[in-house]
């Protein structure tokens, strides 16, 4: 029986203790609703990237209700992507430009053909009785 008693009275606790928040929580809410918000300057809470927006939430400095604004995009970290220089039998690449935070490329490198054999003629060479000739 006192097991059972300690049970209720704890249950009872509970429900107490939820139904006074749900109070505070509309009470709150009511406070909010017909609030003339002063909002405060605000915190950086997410700083922004060139890939994403980042967020700037305000507080209001009367009822404490919280709005969150985005922010701009970072414009892209422009890298130089060196270029490439052909052989004769490998192709090369020109040079580009990247960003070197999201990696997304901003100037295209262009492929350059490979150069080719060069050909040279050497001169005949007569042959002697000392030298051999070519």
């Amino acid at each position: 029986m006192k097991k059972a008693l300690k049970i209720f009275l704890g249950v009872a606790m509970l429900a107490v203790a939820a139904l006074s928040c749900v109070a505070c929580s509309v009470e709150t809410w009511v406070d909010q609703m017909f609030c003339d918000h002063e909002y405060d300057g605000g915190v950086i809470t997410k700083e922004s990237t060139c890939a994403e927006f980042g967020e700037l939430t305000k507080t209001c400095s009367i009822c404490g209700k919280t709005e969150v604004e985005n922010i701009d995009k970072k414009d892209h970290t422009v890298i130089l992507i060196e270029e490439v220089a052909p052989t004769c039998v490998k192709t090369g690449l020109t040079s580009g430009t990247k960003c070197s935070v999201c990696d997304i490329v901003i100037t295209e490198p262009q492929e350059v053909p490979a150069m080719g054999h060069k050909v040279v003629k050497d001169d005949a060479i007569s042959a002697t009785c000392l030298t051999s000739g070519l």
